[in-house]
């Protein structure tokens, strides 16, 4: 069953088996309170040829809280790349392509190219960079020093490799743990000469990642929206989960990833459904024809 624009649906989640490869659970660590949604779908039914491309988030949409993706997911997509191969099947997520490339893998869909950092960067099938956009040098060192003073965790975000730069200390969550259950590029540039190569220029910074205590996130968002450094619209406020703040380039949004590959395709928006569980999937949801929030997803895409 599938919603249409206007008339949204949730649909209930699943409590898949541990398995080998999966890490330890990142919700177990950083307990995020999450709302559950009934499990009967709303909306109307659509006729099934009304679809013709399917863009889906992945962090709490395709992937389980361990990271791993349910058996009947993963059937899922290989019936219809089978049975449905002229229907592009698109990960559009706030990760990297290094970071989602076991799912490819088990979901056949290696063929097909990506936006990871919620848009900034367009992969093309075979994992080369086609276009990423980059946070300005001066707000990246900016949001760095806000968070280092504030003793809260910064992650810089290259294409290809995660760096922590500020750590926050506390005995009870490890958020370098946490962040790497995200994305296992990460590495420890506390101390390092890592933030001058930012100041030259020597790196692209297309996201900033700081994950902290559900309680103070609407402190921090608007500690950063009011900041007197920050020039206006000079980067992208989102949550792809309730307790983590991302930045990203200004203008970036998975719409526009959408209507990137809704040009390439040839496929119209209306004729376009959206997956996804987070306040980053909103724009995407709004730009396409059809859309579903997950079980677990936060309140604005459920109201979207």
């Amino acid at each position: 069953m599938i919603s249409s624009q206007n008339q949204r649906r949730s649909s209930s989640g699943w409590d898949p088996k541990q398995s080998e490869r999966r890490r330890s659970s990142i919700k177990a660590l950083a307990k995020p309170s999450v709302q559950q949604r009934p499990s009967k779908p709303e909306g109307p039914n659509i006729p099934a040829d009304k679809i013709k491309m399917i863009i889906s988030d992945v962090d709490g949409t395709l992937f389980d809280d361990d990271h791993g993706v349910h058996p009947r997911v993963i059937d899922c997509f290989k019936w219809l790349r089978a049975n449905k191969p002229e229907i592009p099947i698109l990960p559009v997520t706030g990760k990297q392509l290094v970071s989602i490339n076991d799912m490819r893998i088990e979901c056949d869909l290696l063929d097909m190219p990506v936006g990871a950092c919620h848009g900034a960067i367009i992969y093309n099938p075979d994992g080369t960079v086609q276009s990423q956009q980059k946070i300005n040098k001066n707000t990246v060192l900016s949001v760095v020093d806000m968070m280092m003073k504030h003793n809260k965790t910064c992650m810089l975000y290259e294409h290809d490799k995660v760096h922590c730069v500020s750590l926050e200390e506390r005995p009870d969550k490890d958020f370098f743990e946490i962040s790497k259950g995200f994305d296992p590029s990460i590495s420890d540039k506390r101390g390092t000469d890592f933030l001058e190569k930012v100041d030259k220029e020597e790196v692209v910074i297309c996201k900033i990642f700081c994950p902290m205590e559900e309680t103070v996130i609407e402190d921090f968002m608007t500690l950063l929206l009011h900041e007197p450094r920050f020039p206006r619209d000079s980067f992208k406020l989102t949550r792809a989960l309730p307790y983590i703040i991302e930045l990203c380039p200004p203008g970036v949004d998975k719409a526009v990833a959408l209507a990137h590959f809704c040009k390439v395709y040839g496929i119209a928006p209306e004729n376009t459904i959206t997956f996804g569980d987070g306040e980053n999937d909103v724009g995407m949801f709004k730009a396409s024809g059809f859309s579903c929030s997950m079980g677990n997803a936060m309140k604005a895409p459920r109201e979207n």
